[in-house]
């Protein structure tokens, strides 16, 4: 009899031990995009939160472009984007840590599809494009002209525009030269001799080819400013109908400023 007592005592035991393990505890915290940018804050250790089905506007290599409303940021992940393709972004969840430099993003430690975790690789820097709020930002002595400012068969007009800042929107392509691929800003419009003017864009820094890459995806103008830096040789000029060289200041893309 006394054994039989120990025995159920100690089942007892058993059981209340096992009763009062707790799960592990999820150290994502689940909130809104807009929330989790800009508050009033969520309590989560390390800053880590749970973003459920964003809005994903455009995804392409290490960034994810998501929207809630009228706010936007990237998710930033190595080779994000290839991991994420061909399921259906309804049912992904983003557990990510926010970053606060150059502006508000968050970077991706792994994805939830269904039941399937997908870890994303940590350790590497994923250079980011720097932001601004189009309310505080300052295009500075940017010079707004329409494309058609730009005329291929004009050296001498060409030449004088060397440094000097423009705001121009235009249509946003990629061209082949030789064997390299260029960006090139195209008018709507012809200017000298029927020809579309088109100003090629000089190599753009890692971070914003992505966003032109974003824009190009998303069909958007290239709305921005830039800086002429070289007229085009006019024995070249004669063929392909570039008029120079320019460099990106900044560029308008959804709810942000990017800036080159």
């Amino acid at each position: 009899m006394t054994r039989k007592l120990f025995a159920l005592c100690l089942l007892g035991v058993f059981v209340i031990a096992g009763c009062g393990e707790k799960a592990p505890e999820d150290p994502y915290a689940k909130v809104s995009l807009h929330r989790a940018l800009y508050g009033p804050p969520v309590l989560s250790k390390g800053f880590k939160y749970k973003l459920v089905a964003p809005d994903i506007v455009e995804s392409a290599g290490d960034y994810v472009l998501v929207r809630e409303g009228q706010v936007s940021t990237f998710i930033t992940g190595a080779s994000l984007a290839d991991k994420i393709t061909g399921r259906d972004p309804g049912t992904l969840t983003f557990n990510v840590v926010k970053r606060f430099s150059p502006a508000p993003f968050f970077r991706c430690e792994n994805v939830v599809a269904g039941n399937d975790t997908i870890p994303i690789p940590q350790g590497r820097t994923i250079p980011l494009p720097r932001m601004s709020n189009p309310a505080n930002f300052d295009p500075g002595d940017h010079t707004d002209v329409k494309m058609t400012h730009f005329r291929y068969n004009d050296t001498v007009g060409l030449d004088k525009e060397v440094d000097k800042k423009y705001a121009v929107t235009a249509k946003l392509v990629r061209a082949q030269e030789g064997k390299e691929t260029v960006w090139m800003l195209e008018g709507s419009e012809p200017a000298a001799r029927g020809v579309m003017p088109t100003l090629r864009i000089s190599s753009p820094s890692p971070a914003m080819e992505i966003v032109l890459n974003l824009m190009v995806k998303s069909g958007q103008p290239f709305d921005g400013g830039v800086t002429f830096t070289e007229a085009e040789p006019w024995v070249k000029r004669q063929k392909n109908h570039v008029c120079g060289t320019v460099d990106i200041d900044y560029v308008k893309f959804l709810d942000r400023v990017f800036r080159g």
